[in-house]
C-alpha cells in the first residue's frame, strides 16, 4: 500500500461511518487465502460444463468439439470470499478484504 492509500484509510477510519473500498494487488498470501475458494469455484464450473455436454450428446454425436461448445456455452463460476487480511509490515490492523475468484 502507498502512503496516498494509508494517509485515505487512516483519514476514512477516524471518521464514524465511513466506508471505503481500495482495490488490492493479487499476492501469495492471499492466493494461499483463497485456495479453497478457487477450487470451488474450478468444481462449480466443471459441474455446469458436464451438465450441458450431457445434453449435448443426448442431441449431437459426441465429440472433442462438442465439448468445446458446451464450454463456450456457460459462464465462468465467480465466486467471493471475504477475509480479515493484514500485511506482514505495512498495516497497523486487520482489515476486510473480499477477493473475486
Amino acid at each position: 500500500m502507498h502512503i496516498q492509500e494509508k494517509i485515505l484509510c487512516t483519514l476514512c477510519e477516524s471518521e464514524t461511518g465511513v466506508e471505503y473500498v481500495f482495490g488490492l494487488a493479487k499476492n501469495s498470501r492471499l492466493i494461499k487465502m483463497t485456495t479453497a475458494t478457487q477450487g470451488k469455484a474450478k468444481r462449480e464450473f466443471e459441474e455446469k460444463r458436464s451438465t450441458v455436454v450431457s445434453f449435448l450428446e443426448t442431441l449431437f454425436i459426441p465429440s472433442e468439439e462438442l465439448q468445446q461448445q458446451a464450454t463456450e456455452l456457460i459462464n465462468d463460476s465467480i465466486l467471493y470470499r471475504s477475509l480479515n487480511y493484514q500485511t506482514l509490515e505495512s498495516w497497523s490492523r486487520s482489515r476486510r478484504v473480499v477477493s473475486l475468484i
